[in-house]
């Protein structure tokens, strides 16, 4: 996997929970499921018939739905807790 590609992402999301985390959860959250689902059907039609992506286009799918998902887990274990779930009185 590359780095770049998984770290620069990477430190963009966390800076986004430190900013507001509601915003970075739900932008997160989006971000693992699209990414996720052109990472997994792109890998399906490529076991189905073989084509001439390289890959290190899967890589960089798999970084683009693995660095969202590290931050939340980062930040719920370095936070311990998500502003938005803390009930309001």
């Amino acid at each position: 996997m590359n780095t770049i590609a998984f770290l620069v992402p990477l430190i963009a999301y966390l800076g986004l929970f430190l900013w507001d985390d509601y915003p970075a959860t739900l932008l997160s959250v989006i971000m693992i499921f699209v990414a996720f689902s052109i990472w997994a059907l792109s890998y399906i039609v490529e076991w189905v018939e073989r084509s001439k992506v390289p890959k290190s286009y899967y890589q960089f799918a798999l970084s683009a739905w693995l660095s969202p998902l590290v931050a939340i887990v980062l930040y719920g274990l370095l936070r311990g807790e998500f502003s938005w779930l803390k009930a309001p009185f």
